[in-house]
Formats: structure tokens, sequence, C-alpha cells
């Protein structure tokens, strides 16, 4: 997202609102978190070209 003063702001990926994050305590995510991340992306833009709408309530829950 940005900075304000010392830290960092992020907002999660889904949307939402956002907060400040003291960057000493973030971590990468590791390889399983980003794929995760990056498989959920690509599956929202398909459901989105393909006109299907997912509540935000209905996913399914992580492994």
């Amino acid at each position: 997202m940005g900075h304000k003063g010392p830290y960092l702001q992020l907002r999660p990926l889904s949307g939402g609102r956002v907060w400040d994050a003291d960057p000493d305590r973030l971590e990468p995510l590791t390889p399983t978190e980003l794929l995760r991340v990056r498989l959920a992306e690509t599956n929202a833009r398909s459901r989105q070209e393909l006109g299907i709408h997912r509540p935000t309530g209905d996913a399914p829950p992580p492994r």
C-alpha cells in the first residue's frame, strides 16, 4: 500500500481496512503462502471474467 511515518500501511488482498505494520515485525511469504495467494487471485480473476460471483464469506477453509 504505502507508508506513514515509520510504519507500512497494509490492506488484505481481498480488500478491507488499511492497518499500520511495524516493518521490523514483517516476514516474507513462504513459497506455499505465495502460491496460495497467487492461486486465489487467478481464481478470482477467472470467476470475474466468467461473471461468477462468490460471496466473501463462502471461501473454503484454508488447508
